[in-house]
């Protein structure tokens, strides 16, 4: 391991909780995935209030095409570009460095990371990819985000994953896609407001499809869910359009 590297995140990993008041709340997370927009992901970088800026593995490529500097780069950089690392080895940038053979992603392990250090919202951008196993495995850490009590949002600049819990604003345009899919089992209490097909206490049964393409009739809409997991995927339709 060279200058600024380690090999553990300075808080040991399966004691992850959120820290103090002080501590790290907002963190950009840059994965090696699909970004469908640049500038979108660069209005995303740019337009958060981050406390901190992680990438993952060969998100680190894609930090250095967008001109990020991050804080940290953890994974087994088995695919990151090389000029790429050796250029934020030069700035002095961290690596949490870790063994190809592991019994978790590299995801995984920023989303533990950003925890440790006192994260509550968490946004990993290229975390949508062409790996169908890993876009599912990603999904789903949006469901152990919350277990550590923290939000995990996904976004390729195009679609944004998020776990529902308890009440979820929607910000987007109208014609704006909304899917709804229950994960884990089956979820009941939903409601919508501001979508074309509407839910009044309802219930999405696992394995089901009655929550997938529904639409934003305006620019907000909210979803409610009294009991069980609910991924939302809000895709905007002119940005797929352009894209």
């Amino acid at each position: 391991m060279g200058a600024g590297t380690t090999s553990d995140c300075a808080i040991r990993q399966e004691a992850a909780k959120p820290q103090g008041d002080g501590a790290t709340r907002r963190v950009l997370i840059i994965a090696g995935g699909r970004i469908a927009d640049d500038s979108a992901a660069r209005d995303t970088i740019l337009g958060g209030d981050w406390d901190m800026v992680v990438c993952v593995d060969g998100g680190s490529s894609h930090a250095a095409r967008l001109g990020v500097r991050p804080d940290v780069i953890i994974g087994d950089l088995d695919s990151a570009q090389e000029e790429a690392v050796a250029h934020f080895r030069d700035v002095g940038v961290t690596f949490v460095t870790h063994p190809v053979e592991k019994d978790k992603t590299d995801l995984d392990l920023a989303v533990e990371c950003a925890v440790a250090r006192g994260a509550r919202d968490i946004t990993a951008i290229g975390a949508i990819g062409d790996r169908l196993d890993h876009t599912l495995a990603n999904v789903l850490l949006t469901i152990k985000a919350a277990s550590l009590g923290a939000t995990l949002i996904l976004t390729d600049g195009t679609s944004t994953v998020r776990l529902i819990q308890g009440e979820v604003t929607i910000a987007g345009e109208p014609g704006d896609w909304v899917s709804l899919l229950p994960v884990g089992g089956d979820a009941s209490g939903v409601s919508t407001e501001g979508l074309k097909y509407k839910l009044r206490d309802g219930e999405l049964r696992l394995g089901q499809t009655l929550g997938v393409s529904n639409e934003l009739v305006g620019v907000l809409g909210k979803v409610k869910v009294q009991a069980g997991h609910v991924i939302l995927v809000h895709t905007r339709r002119r940005q797929l359009a352009e894209s």
